[in-house]
């Protein structure tokens, strides 16, 4: 399988690009990027050939099987990619609205031939697919998400340089690639995604983009192990944020328990602290995931049990090592053969951002002076 690669940025370099390069039956066949001065620097290091800095240029490119889309605003690139016949591999978020969600589905639905799996690296995962065969059908007692990430200037890869040169185009859109990783100070919303935004939430919570964002960014990879493991929460019971990086929210599960959530972007941590809890009537899991920008900083499951003849409290710990961003590229190349069904698939994604919109929704609207 042939892959273009649009988007050229940190994710891309930094795990999207070592990874497809280490698999059987995938080659690394284009980059596309507008800025010249980093598709050059990246595609020497990768000693990729084939270079676009016109995305309809390489969609055109009959040569090429797959695109995996890394580009930041990237509905109207996955929707260009599905009509040129091309399977599709992209980052998470699918969107960043559930109308253009909804959208990308249809188009999806009128070429069933075509793969789309999205960028949840966690749902390829060993030990979230361990904890999702070891739940299924079982109720919970409670959930419990917790993600504080880092920002990426205190996260130190293991992936070796990032190229980026300043010579993006005055293209309306475009210059959203951020200097996070090397200043580690914070980006400006694009202003066209944050009115896009604004417009599918109520005009009382159209302040809240960021906190959205930090939702959608963040929080999506958790909302999706929720979503594969136990289905849409019922509803949003309770939201509350003390900043624009900061998101908490007491979800109802299908069964009535509840899961509570707690997020928040841009510590000042240097370690990446994230955890998936699950509570049963007698044991509990916790999933332990390391710092998704190092390829091998795994997994830790922790388990507790009560053995109830004695009322002893069993534990066990386990790190798995695999790296999810290969596993997931590795399924994608198997989901194209029709050797595997896709598991991160659009309806689970849509359902993420859907739940992000109505967990923001729920916050409190600030009073007048405050």
């Amino acid at each position: 399988m042939r892959v273009g690669i649009l988007g050229c940025g940190y994710i891309a370099q930094s795990r999207h690009l070592p990874a497809i390069r280490e698999i059987a039956g995938i080659e690394l066949a284009a980059l596309c990027d507008l800025s010249a001065g980093t598709l050059q620097l990246v595609a020497d290091y990768h000693n990729v050939a084939t270079r676009y800095t016109s995305y309809a240029e390489m969609l055109a490119d009959d040569t090429l099987d797959a695109i995996g889309v890394l580009s930041y605003d990237h509905a109207a690139d996955i929707l260009a990619a599905l009509r040129a016949g091309k399977h599709v591999m992209t980052e998470k978020p699918l969107a960043f609205t559930v109308g253009e969600a909804e959208e990308i589905k249809a188009v999806l639905a009128e070429n069933p031939d075509l793969v789309l799996q999205v960028g949840y690296q966690k749902l390829h995962d060993p030990a979230v697919l361990w904890l999702a065969d070891k739940v299924r059908g079982v109720a919970p007692r409670a959930v419990e998400i917790h993600d504080y990430g880092a920002i990426l200037a205190r996260v130190r890869g293991d992936f070796g340089p990032i190229f980026r040169v300043d010579d993006l185009p005055d293209v309306g859109g475009a210059a959203v690639r951020t200097t996070v990783a090397a200043t580690g100070k914070a980006a400006q919303v694009n202003p066209d995604v944050a009115s896009r935004i604004a417009a599918t939430l109520p005009a009382t919570h159209a302040s809240f983009v960021e906190t959205y964002l930090t939702g959608l960014m963040l929080g999506s990879h958790d909302f999706s192990v929720l979503n594969f493991c136990y289905g849409m929460p019922r509803q949003v019971l309770f939201a509350h944020t003390t900043g624009p990086k900061h998101l908490q929210a007491v979800l109802e599960l299908e069964n009535g328990a509840l899961c509570n959530v707690d997020l928040q972007l841009g510590t000042s941590y240097g370690w990446w602290d994230e955890r998936f809890s699950v509570y049963g009537d007698d044991d509990q899991v916790d999933l332990r995931f390391g710092n998704p920008f190092l390829a091998f900083s795994g997994t830790e499951i922790v388990t507790r049990s009560t053995v109830n003849d004695n009322d002893r409290t069993l534990a066990s710990s386990y790190r798995g090592y695999e790296d999810g961003f290969k596993n997931e590229w590795i399924h994608f190349r198997d989901a194209v053969a029709g050797e595997v069904a896709v598991r991160s698939t659009a309806d689970i994604a849509a359902d993420d951002i859907r739940l992000v919109r109505d967990i923001v929704t729920r916050l409190p609207v600030p009073s007048a002076g405050s």
